[in-house]
């Protein structure tokens, strides 16, 4: 009889074990870094009991709480964050490159130097002509504007792309040091499922965070680290 209240109070606990790890993936169905948890039940080791070799079952446990986690998906994750993160930085510094030159446009370096050459042309042609010296003139001093505001954009830009890099580097400097915390508190959390559990999607977005600030390559140790 008491064999048998131990088997029913050790099924309640672990049913109890395992609706928790439902409510608490419930709840975490709107957190798109969250990982669904899986509690993986396994039975105690029978009991033996005369005449040998007679046994009895002796209940269920929660043998390990896994996350549904594909390391094959996540890196491919990465990978297309770099790559998307590289090519929109690269098409917006291109834009902003063209903006600055103004090609094609009325005002572009192009233009202005055929239409400053042109004017030479004119005045071979009639060296004499005061408004054709006049027109030299004003297309030279329309180039030579243009050429400083092309300069000048260029200067702005590259301050600008400067100020960014920067940025990203003081971003993945933020972003390394969390990992390597959250790799610590694995490490003191080694007997904790749910927690692990946790830090172990808290490690993963930080990665993939870093991925779009930088090309990762991560290897998986079974501790947790990485």
């Amino acid at each position: 009889m008491n064999r048998l209240l131990d088997i029913g109070k050790n099924s309640i606990m672990t049913y109890q074990y395992a609706l928790n790890v439902s409510s608490h993936n419930i709840t975490n169905a709107g957190d798109e870094d969250f990982s669904r948890q899986e509690a993986n039940l396994t039975s105690y080791a029978p009991h033996a009991y005369e005449p040998y070799p007679h046994y009895w079952g002796s209940g269920a446990m929660i043998n390990s709480l896994d996350r549904a986690y594909s390391e094959s998906i996540d890196r491919n994750m990465r990978e297309a964050f770099t790559s998307v993160e590289y090519n929109k930085k690269r098409s917006d510094l291109l834009a902003l490159i063209e903006a600055r030159v103004n090609e094609p446009g009325e005002l572009g370096v192009s233009l202005l130097a055929n239409e400053f050459l042109n004017s030479f042309d004119q005045l071979a042609a009639n060296p004499t002509s005061y408004p054709l010296r006049s027109n030299v003139v004003y297309t030279a001093e329309r180039l030579s504007d243009q050429f400083k505001h092309v300069y000048d954009g260029f200067d702005e830009l590259s301050a600008d792309v400067v100020h960014d890099a920067t940025e990203t580097v003081e971003a993945i400097n933020r972003l390394t040091e969390k990992i390597q915390l959250t790799l610590k508190e694995l490490n003191r959390t080694k007997n904790e499922s749910t927690k692990r559990n946790d830090l172990l999607d808290e490690r993963d977005t930080a990665i993939r965070e870093l991925s779009k600030l930088a090309e990762v390559k991560v290897v998986h140790n079974e501790d947790g680290r990485v």
